[in-house]
């Protein structure tokens, strides 16, 4: 199953938001962007509840304020 998460940080913590979720276990690549969000994680998981743990760490992280997550369509089927 393939997602991307949208990630909201705390003023000024857009680098290390980014450099701290790209190494949790299931993010293939996370990098800051411009936009309404301000970083973008890359993530491959083997179930939904794999899914569910990784947002629920990457809400964990230190100057993470909110996301909001994409699912790829061909896991929806």
């Amino acid at each position: 199953m393939k997602a991307c998460i949208l990630i909201k940080s705390a003023p000024g913590r857009q680098s290390a938001v980014s450099e701290a979720v790209e190494q949790l276990p299931g993010v293939r690549v996370a990098f800051p962007i411009q936009g309404r969000t301000d970083v973008v994680a890359s993530v491959s998981v083997t179930s939904f509840q794999d899914l569910v743990r990784l947002i629920e760490e990457t809400k964990g992280q230190d100057g993470v304020v909110a996301t909001e997550t994409l699912v790829e369509m061909e896991a929806m089927q």
